[in-house]
C-alpha cells in the first residue's frame, strides 16, 4: 500500500521551487551573472550557489521575522539554515577560485581574449574573504596560518579577556573554531580573522552573496 507521506524528494523540490518563486527577480540576476562571468563551464555552480542563496534567503526572513514572537516548539531550521551556509561558502569559493586561476592564466596568453579586469578584481577581493571562512569551515584551521610564526593566544567568544587555547600552526593537532553569529537580517555571520594584519571582523552570508551578485554590474 502506498505511503500517504510526502516524499522527502517532493519536498526538497517543493522548497527550492517556492524560493525561486519568492525571490524571482534575484533568480533572474544569478541566471544573468552565470552567462557574464567569462567561463561558461561555471555558469551551472553560479546558479547552484543562486538556488541555495535563494533558499537560505527565504530561511533567513523567516528566522528574522521570528526573533521578538512568542517562543514555539523547538525544531531545526537553523541547524540545516547554518549547513546551507557553510555549503554555500564552499560553493562559492571554489567556483571564484576557479575564475580567477584561469583569469591568471588567460593574462599570460595574451592572443587568448582577456577576462573583464573589473570582474577579476571583485572576484579577488570576495574570495579573500570567503577563504578566510571556508578554511576555518573545511579544514578547521586559521587561513594562511603559515604567517603565524609562534602560537596565537586565543580568549573564549564573549567569555573575557582570560586565555582560553593556544593555536600553533606547526601542531598537527591544531584547531580554530570560528565564532559564528547572526545579523539582524537572520543571516549566519562568522569572525573572519586576517593573520597578517592581526585583525578580525565579521563576515554577513547575505552580504557575500550581494557581493557575488555584483561582480558583472557596471562599475561606478
Amino acid at each position: 500500500m502506498p505511503s500517504s507521506q510526502p516524499s522527502i524528494s517532493n519536498l526538497i523540490e517543493t522548497a527550492f521551487q517556492t524560493a525561486r518563486f519568492r525571490q524571482s527577480e534575484l533568480d533572474n540576476k544569478w541566471v544573468a551573472l552565470s552567462m557574464k562571468v567569462g567561463l561558461p563551464s561555471a555558469s551551472i555552480n553560479i546558479q547552484r550557489a543562486g538556488s541555495i542563496d535563494l533558499v537560505l534567503r527565504c530561511m533567513e526572513d523567516e528566522f528574522a521575522h521570528s526573533v521578538g514572537l512568542e517562543a514555539s516548539p523547538p525544531d531545526f531550521s537553523f541547524h540545516y539554515q547554518k549547513m546551507l551556509s557553510e555549503i554555500w561558502v564552499a560553493i562559492s569559493y571554489e567556483i571564484l577560485r576557479a575564475i580567477r586561476q584561469r583569469a591568471q592564466q588567460v593574462a599570460q596568453q595574451p592572443v587568448v581574449q582577456p577576462f573583464d579586469p573589473s570582474i577579476i578584481q571583485k572576484v579577488s577581493s570576495l574570495l579573500v574573504d570567503l577563504e578566510r571562512l571556508r578554511m576555518p569551515l573545511e579544514k578547521y584551521e586559521i587561513a594562511k596560518d603559515h604567517a603565524i610564526k609562534e602560537p596565537m593566544p586565543f580568549v573564549r567568544f564573549g567569555g573575557g579577556a582570560e586565555i582560553s587555547s593556544m593555536y600553533d600552526p606547526q601542531n598537527p593537532r591544531r584547531n580554530h573554531i570560528m565564532p559564528s553569529s547572526v545579523s539582524d537580517r537572520g543571516s549566519i555571520m562568522w569572525l573572519a580573522l586576517d593573520v597578517q594584519a592581526r585583525r578580525e571582523y565579521w563576515l554577513e552570508r547575505r552580504e557575500m552573496a550581494d557581493r557575488f551578485l555584483a561582480i558583472a554590474a557596471p562599475s561606478a
